[in-house]
């Protein structure tokens, strides 16, 4: 309690002090993965990942494709770069609707560490299926964030990229309230 006094004193007395948090604030927009259909394929979902990437980047987020960094002579396998990639990376977001992206799920969904920094995004048209009854439970288990969305009304009518980027929001806020706590103590 000593400490947050001292540290709250000094956010008032010292303007310096305050531009050091606000940079430190300033630094903690995410790193994001963007996962879903291919973006080249020309459907409408690959149409929402490039929007929901190109939102997060226009709000200050360093946000990729896993195709745009993924080395071409990479001696690692695909499956084994992306599991890098998911430690290294602040947060998830995944449209769930290719052959890729289902994978992606089934393969991390276990991992609480990456769970718990993801985002699946899932057409309730699925809500009966295999993953929906088995990894996608797992995956709230372990406090991974879920949004059910309706083809193609929630795709036409952007509500979809709204709910993802509320999340990413969310999250951002969370991660800088942590910062400021810890300068505290």
């Amino acid at each position: 309690m000593q400490g947050e006094k001292v540290a709250l004193q000094g956010i008032v007395e010292d303007p310096d002090y305050l531009d050091g948090i606000l940079a430190s604030i300033r630094t903690s927009w995410m790193k994001v993965l963007v996962w879903g259909p291919d973006p080249s394929s020309g459907t409408p979902l690959a149409g929402k990942r490039i929007e929901i990437r190109d939102a997060l980047i226009q709000e200050g987020h360093d946000a990729v494709f896993t195709e745009e960094v993924v080395p071409k002579d990479s001696l690692l396998n695909l499956s084994t770069f992306e599991l890098v990639m998911a430690i290294g990376y602040d947060y998830i977001v995944c449209i769930m609707a290719s052959p890729g992206s289902i994978g992606e799920v089934h393969d991390f969904c276990h991992e609480q560490s990456i769970a718990q920094k993801m985002i699946i995004c899932l057409d309730k048209a699925h809500a009966q299926g295999y993953s929906a009854l088995g990894v996608i439970q797992i995956f709230e288990g372990h406090h991974g964030h879920l949004i059910w969305f309706t083809t193609p009304d929630d795709i036409e009518s952007c509500n979809l990229k709204t709910m993802t980027l509320t999340q990413v929001q969310a999250k951002a806020a969370a991660r800088q309230d942590r910062i400021i706590r810890s300068l505290t103590t």
